[in-house]
C-alpha cells in the first residue's frame, strides 16, 4: 500500500558445482578495484531479498521512472551515471567512476546514461522478500527526453532470496576485482553476509579444507564471520564481485 501510495503522490507515478581446480603457488594481489558503500539509516524490515548486479549502458538513455520496495545502492565503474530522484522536488545527480549513490527506499527516480559512449555500473538492491525488481510510475519533473530504447545488458545478475536480517539500519559495501592468473584475495565480513560473484571467468574458492569452483554468473553466500579465500586458477583475468551487508550499531 505504501509503495503505490508513493507512485501516486508525485502523480500516477543456485547451481551445479564443476570440480575443483588448484591454485598457482605464486600470486600476485587484485588490480581495477572499485569500491562503493551505502550506509542506509533506516532498516528494511523483515526478510530481505538481494539482487546484486552489472548494468551496462550503450548510448544515451535513462530507463523508465520507477520505484523500489526497497534501496539501490549504485556504484559507477565505467563512464558517469546520470540520476534522478524525486525526494527533494526533484534532484539530479551525476556519479562518474568510483562514485557512489545510495537511492532511499521506496523513492521514485530513474537513471542511465547521457554522456554517450558506454557507462558501467554496479548495484546492489535489497528489497522485502518477494516484491517485484520495480514498479513503473511516472512523475512531475521527471526528465523524459531519453527514456526511449535504452541500450542495456547485464554482465551478471544474481538475487538471493529471503535473506534474514536483524530490523537495523545496515552497511552495503559493493566491489569489483580483477584477479590475475594467479591471484587470489580473501573476503571476511564479520557482523554479516557476504555475497560473492564471478563476473565472466571462473573462480576458485576456499575455506575450512573445501575447495569449489565458481561458475561465470553464479553468486555464492557466505555466513558471517567465515572466511573464503578467492582465487583465479585460470590463464585468462577474472573479475569478482563481492557485496558484504553489516549492521550499524
Amino acid at each position: 500500500m505504501l509503495k503505490k501510495f508513493s507512485c501516486l503522490l508525485l502523480l500516477t507515478c543456485a547451481v551445479a558445482i564443476p570440480p575443483p581446480t588448484t591454485l598457482k603457488a605464486q600470486q600476485v594481489a587484485p588490480s581495477d578495484i572499485t569500491e562503493g558503500v551505502c550506509d542506509v539509516d533506516v532498516p528494511i524490515t523483515g526478510d530481505w531479498d538481494v539482487w546484486y548486479e552489472i548494468t551496462a549502458v550503450k548510448g544515451n538513455g535513462l530507463f523508465p521512472t520507477h520505484l523500489h520496495d526497497g534501496i539501490e545502492c549504485v556504484t559507477t565503474i565505467k563512464g558517469t551515471g546520470f540520476w534522478w530522484t524525486a525526494d527533494k522536488g526533484g534532484t539530479t545527480t551525476k556519479v562518474p567512476a568510483q562514485k557512489t549513490l545510495l537511492v532511499r527506499d521506496l523513492t521514485v527516480h530513474t537513471g542511465g546514461n547521457e554522456d554517450g559512449g558506454e557507462m558501467h555500473y554496479l548495484s546492489t538492491h535489497v528489497m522485502r522478500a518477494g516484491a517485484p525488481f520495480r514498479d513503473i510510475c511516472t512523475a512531475l519533473g521527471a526528465p523524459t527526453s531519453m527514456i526511449v530504447n535504452v541500450n542495456s545488458s547485464n554482465p551478471f545478475k544474481v538475487i538471493f532470496r529471503n535473506q534474514k536480517f536483524t530490523d537495523r539500519p545496515f552497511k552495503v559495501k559493493q566491489d569489483i576485482k580483477t584477479l590475475p592468473s594467479g591471484a587470489s584475495d580473501t573476503v571476511l565480513n564479520e557482523h554479516g553476509p557476504s555475497y560473492i560473484t564471478a563476473v565472466e571467468a571462473p573462480l576458485t574458492l576456499k575455506s575450512s579444507g573445501d575447495t569449489r569452483t565458481l561458475a561465470p554468473g553464479e553468486g555464492f553466500l557466505l555466513a558471517a564471520g567465515v572466511t573464503e579465500m578467492v582465487g583465479n586458477a585460470g590463464e585468462a583475468p577474472a573479475r569478482m564481485a563481492v557485496l558484504q551487508i553489516t549492521e550499524l550499531k
